[in-house]
């Protein structure tokens, strides 16, 4: 039988009381002590989820306007040839019932020389003249011209766009399987460029330009409009080698040739040929 006498003894009951309440007291201070903690954790944790919120939505509009700031400068950059290459587009332009096709080499250093083939027109520029080429006679007609031509190339518009901020992103989309940015580009006093571009989502490169053609010469009684769709089929950076650079020269692409003095200058705009319609707002590319 157990020996229960102890539990008479006043002190003892007493410091058993004492033992009992400050366990208690022990207990709930514990009990303080890891709620205190879980709300700090939780306070830490909603802090750092509203700082990745912020971060990942960008912080509103201005996140968002600097987020598409970001994206107009890669796409910049993806269409400003560095130095020491040669410049590479080809196209297929369709207007109305019209369609033609489009190619244009340019050294991405001084001064500049590039070669064009628009439908059946070939030109090119030298750094000092102006030269076409006729297939019939193959001849090349050179103009002296110091000075380069400027040649409807809507990638060319849409640098000087960026440079000035008057592009923005609108959103994204597909084009032949490919998932392409979609910027829209607004020149107040050139209508070259009033129109959409498609890049690459990952290169930053042209995929596809429209643009608004209004009141050009389409053979009927009243001028016409329509939406010129500018699909590219090449964009692309060649390093300047000796064959690379003979793409721009019309002497090295008809070696066999005949050079004569043109009477007067040519249009080498790649904007007005024979396979394009004669435009107060030619159609570009």
């Amino acid at each position: 039988m157990n020996d229960t006498r102890h539990l008479d003894i006043p002190y003892l009951t007493a410091l058993r009381e004492e033992l009992l309440r400050g366990a208690a007291r022990s207990n709930r201070r514990r009990r303080r002590m890891l709620l205190a903690s879980r709300i700090a954790v939780l306070a830490v944790a909603i802090a750092g989820a509203a700082t990745a919120g912020f971060s990942l939505l960008g912080g509103g509009a201005s996140g968002t306007q600097n987020a598409d700031a970001a994206v107009l400068q890669h796409v910049r950059l993806a269409v400003t040839p560095p130095a020491g290459v040669v410049l590479h587009e080809k196209t297929i332009n369709t207007l109305g019932g019209l369609q033609w096709g489009y190619e244009f080499w340019q050294r991405s250093d001084p001064p500049y020389s590039y070669r064009v083939i628009k439908g059946p027109t070939e030109a090119a520029f030298t750094g000092s003249t102006i030269e076409t080429y006729d297939p019939a006679t193959n001849t090349i007609s050179a103009q002296p011209d110091p000075q380069p031509k400027l040649y409807d190339d809507p990638v060319a518009k849409l640098r000087e766009l960026l440079a000035k901020g008057d592009a923005q992103v609108i959103g994204t989309t597909t084009i032949d399987g490919r998932d392409v940015l979609k910027i829209v580009a607004h020149s107040s006093n050139d209508m070259l460029f009033n129109g959409t571009i498609y890049v690459d989502t990952k290169s930053y490169r042209p995929v596809l330009a429209e643009i608004q053609q209004n009141a050009y010469d389409c053979g009927h009684s009243s001028p016409c409009s329509g939406l010129e769709r500018i699909r590219f089929l090449a964009y692309e950076y060649l390093p300047a080698t000796a064959d690379t650079l003979r793409l721009v020269s019309l002497e090295a692409q008809h070696p066999g040739a005949s050079v004569a003095a043109a009477p007067a200058p040519t249009d080498t705009s790649t904007g007005q040929t024979a396979t394009t319609p004669q435009a107060s707002s030619k159609p570009t590319g």
